[in-house]
């Protein structure tokens, strides 16, 4: 039984102010805000220690690109990370997975 992991994640794009997503320049460099809740079971139910958590995983796409930029945020204990001097931040797509100690990843969730 595949003993996956759940996760929410909610995304803020900032341009001149943080959480600013009415940014209208699609040429400006801004930065991007990751907040998740850390997950209390695995996919099948059964309960996560926060300590089984290792970290998290973080891909960053950024316009059409096909290739992504891989961000492991180390911790249990960590709930968000910022990204500075993105390009363009309202076209990026940020997807993050949660990984416990034995390398079991979540499924990866797309922030929104």
């Amino acid at each position: 039984m595949s003993r996956l992991l759940k996760l929410f994640v909610v995304l803020c794009i900032a341009g001149l102010t943080a959480c600013d997503a009415a940014l209208t320049d699609m040429n400006r460099t801004g930065s991007v805000s990751l907040y998740w809740s850390q997950p209390l079971e695995r996919s099948d139910g059964s309960p996560l220690e926060l300590t089984d958590i290792k970290g998290y995983e973080v891909r960053l796409w950024q316009g059409e690109k096909t290739e992504y930029e891989t961000i492991f945020v180390d911790g249990y204990s960590v709930t968000s990370y910022h990204i500075e001097e993105v390009k363009n931040p309202k076209d990026v797509t940020v997807r993050i997975a949660v990984v416990d100690n034995n390398g079991i990843y979540s499924d990866f969730v797309t922030a929104q």
